[in-house]
């Protein structure tokens, strides 16, 4: 039996048939295609905003150093007042004592 004895109907058929299935092939190709293209783009996406936030995350770090280093330096400065107070109360109530002892000497020489 040769190809060109079968009915006109059934080749029609094949060729519709092979064509259909070409174009739908084609369509997945286009569409597994573009599922790449994105998936591409996402990691490149991906990518820089990891590269953006890890310079970010630097940047924040030095200037926590930073930070740091003045809120150490204030409460050392803080710390160095406190015990300046400290030794004033302490002069004070030495002045205080003293001076009660020279007015009762004076007294008792009066």
């Amino acid at each position: 039996m040769n190809i060109f004895e079968l009915p006109q109907a059934l080749l029609i058929w094949s060729a519709f048939l092979g064509t259909l299935a070409a174009a739908i092939s084609f369509f997945v190709y286009q569409i597994r295609r573009n599922d790449i293209q994105l998936l591409r783009d996402s990691i490149k996406d991906v990518t820089e905003r990891v590269d953006f936030l890890e310079k970010e995350n630097l940047r924040y770090k030095e200037e926590n150093i930073r930070i740091k280093k003045d809120f150490d330096s204030a409460k050392a400065k803080k710390d160095y007042l406190k015990s300046l107070f400290v030794q004033g109360i302490a002069l004070q109530a030495t002045m205080d004592k003293s001076l009660i002892t020279a007015a009762k000497l004076e007294l008792e020489k009066k």
